[in-house]
């Protein structure tokens, strides 16, 4: 009792500043008075609370404590009403687990109803708790109506599918939903194909697809089903198929279902089959498709790849040239690059003019306010940075040339790298990416940081890898913010998954713990140990290590087995998953262009591709 009062006295002086730690010490303030069983005083001291709570205060445990305190004082109606609330809407959450014995305190009989076990279970979905929905789902009744079957059985599907790791057994719930009927019937037949198709079992899910389509003409998906089949018929070589399906999609006006997507897969299934005349209208006709980003720089350079097969080389020349000037450092001028060496040309540089050095950039660390100097120096970071930008955020929107430079090197100093790298990659992307000059070199800076410079270093020295790499496939993975989570649920600057690091520290022996990713330190030193890996399995070539810590080095070696495809840009146009394709083309652009900004003094080239693929690779790691 006499450790709670001091305590208490600490908090109450801390709660009448206007510091940052205000809030939270009010919360502590009215935690103690809990602890002790002062009830009312409790009571409004939680009431007083603003809606919106800091990081550092716990929102459920303050919404269950105030519900405790409505009980004890002898208001059971307020505080069944908030518990049953808890208990629905928070499960699995400790406050959720508290709530249910207080139920069960206020009646001895009560358990949870089927209708809450769904609920609960779409709660924990859309946290993305697929195994805890699931065994939520699994306390329903066989034999219960309420919930409907239907729905149990489709709330089942759905978290088997985004479980991401067992797509058999969702293909196979799926189509317990399909025979069911009903509401979700036809969006089940669609995802069983997809399912199927993610388990790799293509050729049941090129079935499924034409089969969905057959059925469902009519349907927002039949476009889709007609697609992914043939980009399956694609992947599996068979390039007639792929064009017969592609043209029946497209339309004899290249403007039908599947546009602009389909047009590019059909363009590109023509070059594969041999057919480069029947490509080039295509790989021209996307050079206008507004909603790819890539579409331009990607039909420049394909459209001048069918040329060049087809004997008009001062035609792809002069594209290449163009994409060049147009696309500094960009994944297809790169390509280009070394296309116009194979034809004998002497490619030009980068940038058409470099006008200053490499970066000297480095945390400018001497100008700090004193507070959070002390921060630092506790190993407060995250604390020091929220000072820090408090202060200094709402300068970096209007921030340009030495201004925006220092405020770089300062918001270094408590790896605040992502505020104006944020700013600047949106606000600020067309004004500085065709130059580099004194005038633009600090939006280069921001652009690309240095974030956490000695911890990527240092990790990557001791693995063998470029720390260039490493920030490439940061600044792509999460944007320098270390407690980004994504919907597969990776977890900070270098977005590892807990299944593949708990893989990792067990074969050395070591237990993986909740938080360890959200560690700056760990989480570079993990995600740097895991791109090594993936570099040592493919030889050092950088597309396939991104390719690898994007889908995954196992999915890279089977695509290497199944397309046996040497040329370097067929590959990468050939990776099934959209989302790692643009990956690849992304950290490799961003790799040259860390090169350039901070090894390079001149205006050379700073990346060597490996254009043709060395498609052997080592065993491990598979996973």
């Amino acid at each position: 009792a006499g450790r709670l009062e001091v305590a208490e006295a600490d908090a109450r002086l801390l709660a009448a500043g206007a510091s940052a730690y205000a809030v939270p010490a009010r919360a502590r303030a009215a935690d103690i008075a809990f602890l002790q069983e002062r009830w009312a005083e409790a009571l409004a001291a939680y009431a007083a609370l603003p809606r919106r709570l800091p990081r550092e205060v716990d929102a459920l445990e303050v919404r269950f404590r105030t519900a405790r305190c409505h009980e004890a004082l002898g208001e059971t109606a307020k505080a069944r009403a908030v518990y049953e609330q808890i208990v629905r809407e928070e499960p699995g959450r400790p406050a959720a687990a508290q709530a249910e014995e207080r139920l069960r305190a206020l009646d001895p009989d009560f358990v949870i109803p089927a209708p809450w076990r769904l609920e609960r279970a779409r709660h924990l979905v859309r946290r993305r708790e697929w195994a805890a929905a699931l065994d939520e789902l699994d306390r329903i009744p066989a034999d219960t109506t309420d919930p409907p079957p239907v729905e149990v059985a489709w709330e089942r599907a759905q978290a088997l599918y985004l479980h991401r790791r067992r797509w058999d057994e969702a293909a196979a719930a799926f189509a317990v939903v399909a025979e069911m009927g009903g509401r979700h019937a036809e969006e089940a037949e669609f995802l069983r194909a997809r399912s199927l198709a993610r388990n790799q079992q293509d050729a049941e899910a090129i079935i499924a697809y034409r089969e969905f389509a057959r059925r469902h003409p009519r349907s927002t998906r039949a476009a889709d089903a007609s697609y992914l089949a043939a980009t399956l018929e694609l992947y599996l070589n068979r390039f007639d198929d792929a064009i017969a399906a592609l043209e029946e999609l497209v339309g004899r006006r290249r403007d039908g279902p599947g546009r602009p997507q389909g047009r590019w897969s059909l363009a590109l299934a023509y070059y594969l089959a041999g057919r480069p005349a029947d490509a080039l209208p295509l790989f021209d006709g996307t050079l206008g498709d507004e909603d790819d980003p890539y579409a331009r720089p990607r039909a420049q350079y394909w459209g001048a790849v069918a040329r060049r097969d087809l004997g008009k080389i001062d035609e792809a020349r002069a594209l290449w040239k163009t994409l060049i000037a147009e696309k500094p450092l960009h994944w297809y001028a790169q390509l280009a690059r070394h296309r116009l060496a194979e034809l004998g040309d002497e490619p030009p540089p980068p940038y058409a003019e470099r006008g200053i050095g490499r970066s000297d950039l480095v945390e400018r660390c001497d100008e700090l306010p004193a507070e959070v100097e002390v921060l630092r120096a506790a190993g407060l970071v995250p604390q020091a940075r929220a000072r820090l930008l408090a202060e200094l955020e709402p300068r970096v929107a209007a921030a340009a040339g030495d201004e925006l430079r220092d405020l770089c090197g300062r918001l270094l100093c408590v790896d605040a790298a992502a505020v104006p790298y944020r700013h600047v990659a949106t606000a600020h992307q067309n004004d500085w990416g065709l130059v580099l000059d004194a005038e633009h070199l600090p939006f280069w800076e921001a652009a690309y940081p240095r974030a956490w410079r000695d911890d990527v270093e240092a990790a990557a020295t001791a693995h063998g890898v470029s720390p260039y790499l490493i920030w490439a496939i940061m600044r792509q993975e999460s944007s320098f913010d270390p407690d980004v989570v994504s919907t597969a649920k990776a977890i900070g600057l270098l977005q590892m998954i807990p299944p593949t690091t708990e893989r990792m520290l067990a074969a050395r022996g070591e237990t993986y713990a909740n938080g360890v990713l959200f560690d700056p330190e760990r989480n570079i030193a993990l995600g740097t140990e895991y791109i090594a890996w993936i570099d040592r399995k493919f030889h050092g070539q950088v597309p396939l290590v991104a390719a690898g810590f994007n889908g995954g080095p196992h999915n890279v070696a089977r695509w290497l087995r199944d397309f046996h495809e040497t040329r370097l840009d067929v590959f990468v146009e050939r990776i099934p998953f959209d989302q790692t394709r643009n990956y690849v083309r992304r950290v490799v652009t961003s790799y040259a262009r860390y090169l350039y900004l901070y090894e390079s003094d001149d205006n050379a080239w700073p990346l060597e591709l490996p254009i043709t693929l060395r498609t052997d690779f080592l065993p491990d790691p598979d996973y």
